[in-house]
């Protein structure tokens, strides 16, 4: 196997293990997940960010060593209270439904599609999902618009570069 083709394959199983972390955080901490960001490499999970609750910063780990795959789980996370001057602003980070939404489309994608649907950008507001791609990438957009479609709840607007649609 070539090195490119290793490291697209290693990137769509990290995208794969990603989203499930995600999901599971965002299901088990609600907002408080908001505010993580996780990295992956490889079956080793890393959180970092703000959590309001201190019983958020155990669930987390918890939680992400629950979900297969999951190798290892090293966590970085702040108690913070809400209004602090350390305390990231939620409206940047959006709602949970949403956050959800992106992971589960993003999910499936990788699942139908694999590595290719790296390239497709996801984003929820208000339950309307948006994808985005290059140009010249009409065909990859069809099949990740057809394959968003079958996670509930999804309504669409596909966006090209070089014009926009909705279904």
């Amino acid at each position: 196997m070539n090195v490119l083709v290793s490291k697209i394959l290693h990137a769509g199983g990290n995208a794969i293990l990603h989203s499930k972390v995600r999901l599971a955080l965002l299901d088990a901490l609600g907002t408080d997940a908001l505010r993580m960001e996780i990295d992956v490499d490889q079956g080793s999970v890393s959180l970092k960010g703000q959590v309001r609750a201190p019983g958020s910063r155990e669930l987390a780990g918890e939680v992400a060593r629950k979900v297969g795959g999951v190798k290892s789980v090293t966590e970085d996370l702040r108690v913070v209270t809400e209004g602090s001057d350390d305390a990231e602003p939620l409206d940047r980070a959006g709602k949970v439904a949403d956050r959800k939404l992106e992971a589960k489309v993003q999910l499936k994608l990788l699942e139908e599609i694999g590595a290719p649907a790296l390239t497709v950008g996801i984003d929820a507001a208000d339950g309307v999902v948006t994808l985005s791609g290059r140009p010249g990438d009409r065909d990859l957009l069809a099949r990740a618009e057809e394959t968003a479609m079958s996670v509930g709840g999804v309504s669409l607007w596909v966006i090209h570069e070089a014009g926009a649609w909705s279904r």
